[in-house]
């Protein structure tokens, strides 16, 4: 189980900033986990995109969610 937190302010680097093929891997993995572990809860990230992605001591994170989607409200489309 993970804990989210909401964050206003810039940290960590954008993915336009990777140091090596090993850490775009690694920060892509981290950030698809993210979006299935979400999915499976019903959530849909819903704007996928670099810009979407941050690094933080190596660990992608996927933010700006302010676009989600909930599984039952594309179910109710």
């Amino acid at each position: 189980h993970r804990h989210y937190c909401l964050v206003l302010d810039i940290i960590g680097r954008a993915l336009t900033e990777l140091t090596s093929s090993h850490e775009l891997v690694s920060v892509i993995q981290d950030s698809l986990v993210t979006h299935r572990s979400t999915y499976a809860a019903g959530i849909l990230h819903h704007d996928l995109s670099p810009g979407n992605i941050v690094i933080v001591k190596g660990v992608g994170y996927l933010i700006d969610w302010d676009l989600l989607i909930t599984r039952v409200h594309l179910l109710d489309k």
